[in-house]
């Protein structure tokens, strides 16, 4: 199966609070980031932080989860990759879009960088400060939206990872889609380990409903709909599932007990007259219902967007906050 891979960069925001990358892993397996972001980042996200929090810990936190991520092989730095022929870097750099990218990412830093320096001289320091954090919220989309840029001119299907809400009225293509999608997921705090959602991804029916939820976003992208449109579409779709799957398991809860019941009394009646066949038979019917029960909720209308539904049940279980690391 192929690998989901995405460009991801952490701002300043990332360490000033208990957010976590645990929810953009739940769709994707690898992320890779930009170094000199990161750096940026680190240097005014650590003296910040322990400026809210004496203790470190919240620092150190961010950090470890990080350094586990890269020895995971599961966040690497975006290497710039070496075009092979003139004609290719032509190509790259010619395309207006990349260019203005690159232009709006240096004023940013550049910007960033004057109000650091004269943070302290404002008159209004938290709208200098608040001005800080979403100029490095903005540079960190738009370095993911880059690397991405550049690892598709070279054929790698990677998807940059946004915080900013797309465009409502624009034609939602399958990267619009997915960050709409990854918006729906829980936010997992620290409370839940990474251990588990390696785990939940490894689950063979995780994996069955990701393949589904990646044909429906597929198909859905050739529509030409808009983000309201496909918004509208997903949530249609997870208040359906949802409320179905309510249903279905209130039928095989009944369902499964008069079952239960049924095969105890056969067996008791069998055991008194020692029919030890009639007991297999018995015991067996309860075994092909209860797998007929399985078999009918995979068959429920909006099985295609099954895999957030069933996201948000597991770790909803784990006293995860359903909460958004967005601004």
């Amino acid at each position: 199966m192929d690998k989901n891979i995405g460009t991801k960069n952490i701002d300043i925001i990332y360490f000033l609070n208990s957010f976590s990358l645990k929810t953009d892993f739940l769709y994707f397996d690898k992320l890779y980031y930009c170094e000199s972001q990161l750096e940026q980042s680190l240097l005014v996200g650590e003296s910040l932080s322990k400026g809210l929090d004496k203790t470190g810990n919240l620092f150190k936190k961010n950090i470890q989860e990080i350094e586990f991520l890269q020895k995971s092989g599961m966040l690497e730095p975006f290497k710039p990759i070496i075009l092979e022929t003139p004609e290719e870097c032509f190509g790259l750099h010619s395309q207006e879009n990349f260019r203005k990218l690159i232009n709006t990412i240096t004023d940013l830093d550049n910007e960033r960088v004057y109000q650091l320096k004269n943070l302290t001289k404002s008159t209004d320091f938290l709208n200098s400060l608040e001005n800080i954090l979403l100029s490095s919220s903005k540079s960190a989309d738009l370095n993911s939206i880059i690397s991405s840029f550049v690892l598709n001119y070279k054929n790698q299907n990677c998807t940059p990872i946004i915080c900013k809400n797309a465009n409502l009225n624009q034609n939602a293509d399958t990267q619009a889609i997915i960050n709409l999608i990854i918006k729906k997921f829980p936010f997992i705090d620290d409370t839940v380990g990474w251990e588990k959602i390696i785990e939940f991804k490894a689950d063979t029916d995780a994996k069955n409903k990701l393949n589904a939820l990646k044909n429906w976003l597929t198909d859905i992208s050739k529509n030409n709909y808009t983000v309201t449109e496909v918004e509208q579409k997903l949530n249609y779709f997870i208040d359906e599932y949802e409320s179905l799957l309510k249903l279905h398991k209130l039928k095989v809860k009944y369902k499964k007990f008069d079952l239960i019941l049924t095969a105890t009394v056969g067996t008791i009646e069998n055991l008194i007259k020692l029919n030890f066949t009639d007991i297999g038979k018995n015991l067996l019917t309860l075994k092909e219902e209860e797998i007929n029960l399985k078999i009918e909720e995979k068959n429920l209308k909006g099985q295609e967007i099954a895999y957030i539904s069933n996201i948000i049940t597991h770790f909803d279980n784990d006293k995860s906050k359903l909460v958004k690391n967005c601004l």
